[in-house]
């Protein structure tokens, strides 16, 4: 079943990636527009040719990492979800990033500043995507409970189609601007909340991803204006 965005807006294809998925998958899509405010300005360029040739990052790509923050109580992360945050730091980073980005809210916030520290960059900005951040929180918590433990976006389109349509479109396209914000070959950490990381990724790349885990993400990698979903190490 096609998850598709509202009347006269472009939509995701119907792809779904299995729970594990182990290869890329691509999806076409528009040209990317720039971040208002030229998202990961300030950050540090001066060793960034030399670091992503050491990583094997291509120049011609841009890398995103979209997580789940860790777990949290309200609007702060707990602290088991620090100490998983920082098990993430410190053997399940790829630096050096161009960009951390959170979603907005605080215990968004809390993790890519732990994971920052973490991979040595505390003098790189961390900059809120608010986009990323659904203002229908609470919609997408009600279908997701009506769609049962471990829903996917599918099964959350069973229930709420309009939300699912339109939400993926609109945090697809705040994501498309946090990619356009990179340099050739720069990798950003994004922390943000689920299922609207997923639905991000959805009107992204096209795919369906398994729901996330706390703590865990996918790696998408732009090449032109095509978009791979791949597992992140």
């Amino acid at each position: 079943m096609a998850v598709t965005g509202p009347p006269g807006r472009p939509g995701p294809h119907d792809r779904r990636l299995p729970a594990a998925f182990t290869t890329g998958a691509r999806h076409n899509a528009p040209g990317p527009s720039r971040l208002p405010g030229g998202q990961g300005a300030g950050r540090d360029r001066g060793n960034d040719e030399h670091d992503r040739a050491t990583t094997g990052q291509d120049l011609l790509m841009r890398y995103v990492e979209p997580r789940r923050h860790t777990d949290n109580q309200g609007d702060r992360l707990t602290p088991h979800g620090a100490a998983d945050a920082e098990v993430t730091g410190r053997g399940g980073l790829h630096p050096p990033y161009a960009a951390f980005v959170p979603a907005g809210a605080a215990r968004a916030t809390q993790m890519p500043g732990i994971l920052r520290h973490a991979a040595g960059q505390d003098d790189t900005p961390v900059t809120a995507a608010t986009g990323l951040r659904s203002p229908v929180e609470n919609r997408w918590r009600d279908a997701a409970r009506a769609a049962g433990k471990r829903a996917d976006l599918e099964d959350i389109r069973a229930i709420d189609p309009d939300l699912a349509g339109r939400e993926s479109w609109l945090l697809g396209s705040a994501l498309r601007q946090v990619v356009a914000g990179l340099p050739g070959g720069g990798r950003a950490l994004v922390a943000g909340h689920s299922p609207a990381t997923e639905a991000a990724v959805l009107g992204l790349a096209g795919r369906v991803v398994p729901p996330l885990g706390k703590g865990t993400g996918v790696l998408l990698v732009q090449d032109g204006g095509d978009y791979q979903v791949e597992p992140l190490d």
